[in-house]
């Protein structure tokens, strides 16, 4: 049997951090977690991409900053059945700093749900980003997070 041709995906994806937390999303019923974020639509540019996609996702009491930073390209590939899948997952920073501690996020989509992580520092940047990331994953690396640790940026 011959494979398909490449599933070619491109999506924006948040770090949003507060304090010294990061938040995911949680598919309901499924065993994995992912940073919040999505598709980028035709003619969007990856920024707005995440903006719309934080506002169709989740809602936090004061929203989110209209400026996140650009923290730089992920790209994956995997076996998603019989096709190949090719993922650029485009990060962006997005701190809380308005708030004291994390707010509580409400899901604005019935299968999804988010949770806040803790984040501890690390003493150098495998990416050379403000943040630093250890994960070990299984599809996209932008959906699946299974082990992480992070150095929090600086305030």
């Amino acid at each position: 049997m011959s494979l398909a041709p490449p599933n070619i995906r491109i999506l924006s994806r948040a770090l949003i951090t507060c304090d010294a937390a990061l938040l995911l999303a949680h598919v309901t019923n499924k065993d994995f977690y992912f940073l919040p974020g999505g598709h980028v639509e035709a003619g969007e540019s990856t920024r707005l991409a995440i903006m719309r996609e934080l506002r169709e996702e989740v809602d936090i009491t004061g929203g989110f900053p209209n400026d996140p930073t650009y923290a730089g390209l992920l790209e994956h590939f995997w076996m998603d059945q019989t096709k190949s899948v090719h993922e650029f997952n485009h990060l962006w920073f997005i701190p809380l700093r308005q708030f004291s501690s994390p707010p509580v996020p409400k899901s604005r989509e019935s299968h999804l749900s988010f949770s806040w992580i803790l984040i501890s520092p690390l003493k150098t940047s495998i990416f050379g980003l403000p943040h630093s990331w250890e994960c070990c994953s299984r599809g996209s690396w932008g959906s699946v997070v299974r082990r992480y640790t992070a150095r929090r940026l600086a305030a």
